[in-house]
């Protein structure tokens, strides 16, 4: 089937996609350190980055933003405010409500990490053609929308 491996090169749980995907995730990981920062993880720069495109976003909003549960995002948040990447501010509606906004150092390391992170996926995916790569992120959204 066109887009496997060889059967000499194939492994036993290769017909697994969960298997497969754990895979690409490891993959990911690794080319992440070279390729985008060996400090500066995936879910702190996706902090920064949904931050610049919404700015004064709560914790909450940021959660829902990134899929991700509130001690989790409580943690990139405690992380990166103390490095004086993101702060805390009151609502200007609600001052029991703190929104997170970037801070310079914040924003400069944002975009000093995102041509980085489009080398990253061109990395990964860097066998399929335009195409695969839109069919590939299609694919993966019909699974998470599950």
């Amino acid at each position: 089937m066109a887009g496997e491996a060889p059967a000499a090169t194939r492994r036993p749980l290769d017909g697994l996609a969960g298997h497969l995907v754990r895979r690409v995730q490891q993959r990911h990981t690794a080319l992440w350190a070279e390729v985008v920062s060996p400090v500066v993880t995936g879910p702190q720069y996706a902090v920064l980055a949904v931050l610049a495109e919404q700015p004064g976003s709560s914790q909450r909003e940021l959660g829902a933003a990134l899929d991700l549960d509130a001690s989790t995002i409580a943690g990139l948040v405690a992380r990166l405010e103390s490095r004086g990447q993101i702060s805390r501010e009151p609502d200007e509606v609600d001052a029991r409500k703190k929104t997170l906004r970037l801070t310079p150092a914040g924003e400069t390391l944002r975009a000093s990490l995102a041509p980085r992170v489009d080398a990253l996926q061109d990395a990964l995916t860097g066998a399929l053609t335009p195409g695969e790569r839109e069919q590939l992120r299609d694919l993966l959204h019909r699974i998470l929308a599950d």
